[in-house]
This record gives structure tokens, C-alpha cells and sequence, in this order.
């Protein structure tokens, strides 16, 4: 039986909808598409964790004299502190040092010590520089013990993430929540950034192989990563859309018995 004008417009339609919907979803689900040889070298950013106010420090000290060096390292492990904080969720007990409004933390013997705004290498230094006439050749370690993500979105399994160690980029982060799903916007996700009274906000576009280049890579105690939804999921969630099925179904039906009638 031979096709009539009108059943050629409908099958076009669908066809031409079919295509533009594949080739745009590929494009947009592919991360940093721009890397396409396997031997690609990428600059990257050398960057290295600032600690922040209300920070917790893990400062462990050691040396030739262990009850001196014992009396910094008695906070990391306050029993009375951890029973506070029993049945908190995903939650580190208030150990340590904490970092407080005037971007110092208080040392035994010492006093105040500038900590806010300097790297873990680097704060490291100046405590073992003030301790070297009370201790002989000190070694200072210092970890930040409340170090969290969140990650919020289409993401497999949204949620605040503690991290075990100092330095954590935005990829290795959305992998703490199990990546985006299919229909999370890979080209816009957001980067919320809360320092003291000021909040910084970034557009990443996991697309971009550029977006690995910058110090905004790297993410910082209390980061929040929001992924948005995509066009299409944002689009099915529209009355008008969800009855798109419907509306063509229906047009190709009256089409059909349009023709029929004609004949």
C-alpha cells in the first residue's frame, strides 16, 4: 500500500525527534569529551588544603621527650568530648584542636598559634618552630578531623560525605555519592563554598576539560556540590510533556481517519 503525504509528515516527525534527542543526550553525558588522545597531558592547579576557621585539628607531636610530647596530643583523644557527640550522623566528636573565630587554635605551654588561612605543611612548620625550646627536634603532624562534602542532586546517593584525608577533588567527590545519574546536568553543576561571612559560588562543567585546571578542582571542608537535573528530566516533569505521547498518538489517529474519510 502506498504511503499518503500525510502519514510521510508524521513518520518524518518522529524520525527528526529521534535523532535530535540521541545526538544531543551522547554529547551532554561524555565527561571532559575534549580528551580524546589516551597520552594527553593536563596542567593542573599544585594546590594544597587551607585551613579554615572552625576547623578541627588532629595535631599529634612527637619526640625525644614522650610526657612533654603528651601533653599536645592528650585533645585528640578527650573520652568526655567523644560522649557528646555520641549518635551524631556521620559526625567526627569535637577532638582536637578547634579553630577558632580569630583564626587561632591554643596549645598547651604555647598559647594562641595563627592556624586559619595557612596549609597543613605549613602550619605544621610553625608549631614545631615554637616548640623547639621546649622539645628537641619535634615532629608535627596535623590532619583536619571534620573535613566534609556534601553533595546534593541528581546524584545516586545524595548526602554529607566525611573525608579521610586533606585533599579531595569535585570528580573524586560526586564518586563519594556513586556519580551523577543519567539525567544529572553535567555541564552546570554548582559549587557552594561558605568562608567565614562570605559565600563563594562556581559553575563547573564536567564536559570542559578546563574545569580540571583551576584551584576550584579542589574542594574545601563544609563544599557543597548541587547537581541539577538535565533539560529532559526537567521537561518531564511538565504536564505538557508528559502528555507529548498522547498528543502525537491522538494526531496521527485523526490524520489517519481524516484520510480514510477522504477515500
Amino acid at each position: 500500500m502506498k504511503l499518503t503525504k500525510p502519514y510521510w509528515q508524521v513518520i518524518a516527525l518522529l524520525v527528526v525527534m529521534y535523532l535530535t534527542t540521541s545526538c544531543n543526550t551522547y554529547e551532554k553525558l561524555v565527561y571532559f569529551g575534549g580528551i580524546n588522545n589516551s597520552n594527553t597531558s593536563i596542567n593542573t592547579i599544585d594546590f594544597e588544603t587551607k585551613i579554615k576557621v572552625d576547623d578541627q585539628l588532629y595535631v599529634f607531636v612527637s619526640s625525644n621527650n614522650l610526657e612533654l610530647s603528651a601533653t599536645y596530643n592528650l585533645p585528640n583523644f578527650s573520652v568526655a568530648s567523644s560522649n557528646m557527640q555520641q549518635g551524631a550522623t556521620q559526625g567526627n566528636p569535637v577532638l582536637g584542636y578547634l579553630v577558632e573565630k580569630d583564626s587561632t587554635i591554643i596549645l598547651p605551654k604555647i598559647g594562641k598559634i595563627q592556624a586559619a588561612n595557612l596549609t597543613i605543611n605549613e602550619l605544621e612548620n610553625s608549631i614545631a618552630k615554637s616548640l623547639s625550646s621546649m622539645l628537641k627536634d619535634p615532629i608535627v603532624h596535623v590532619r583536619i578531623i571534620n573535613f566534609k562534602v556534601t553533595i546534593l542532586g541528581d546524584v545516586k546517593n545524595p548526602g554529607t560525605f566525611n573525608v579521610p584525608y586533606n585533599k579531595i577533588n569535585f570528580l573524586q567527590a560526586l564518586g563519594l555519592a556513586g556519580d551523577l545519574n543519567i539525567t544529572g546536568n553535567r555541564s552546570n553543576v554548582l559549587l557552594i563554598r561558605t568562608n567565614g561571612i562570605n559565600t563563594i559560588t562556581r559553575r563547573i562543567n564536567l564536559n570542559d576539560t578546563n574545569s580540571i585546571k583551576n584551584e576550584f578542582c579542589w574542594m574545601q571542608n563544609g563544599d557543597v556540590l548541587y547537581v541539577e537535573p538535565n533539560s529532559q528530566k526537567r521537561n518531564s516533569s511538565n504536564t505538557l510533556y508528559q502528555s507529548w505521547p498522547l498528543i502525537i498518538s491522538t494526531t496521527t489517529l485523526i490524520i489517519l481517519l481524516l484520510n480514510n474519510f477522504k477515500k
